[in-house]
């Protein structure tokens, strides 16, 4: 079986983010949000344990940042 290629110049963006792509019939929208919902619950307990414990807002940040992979 050959690989499929699509040529991204025929790719209409917003039909595709519209499309489903696995089994569970969410589409990326709906994955998106999904990982936002979960990422709020998680930054909620994260603050709330490390003020709890005295931590300052430079290292909570600093902890944070490296948590998600930013800067």
């Amino acid at each position: 079986m050959r690989p499929m290629y699509i040529n991204p110049k025929t790719i209409d963006a917003k039909h595709a983010i519209r499309q489903t792509w696995c089994l569970d019939g969410k589409n990326f929208s709906d994955r998106i949000w999904l990982n936002k919902n979960e990422m709020i619950a998680s930054l909620s307990k994260h603050l709330q344990d490390n003020l709890t414990v005295g931590k300052t807002a430079y290292e909570i940040s600093r902890e944070l940042k490296d948590r998600f992979m930013v800067e």
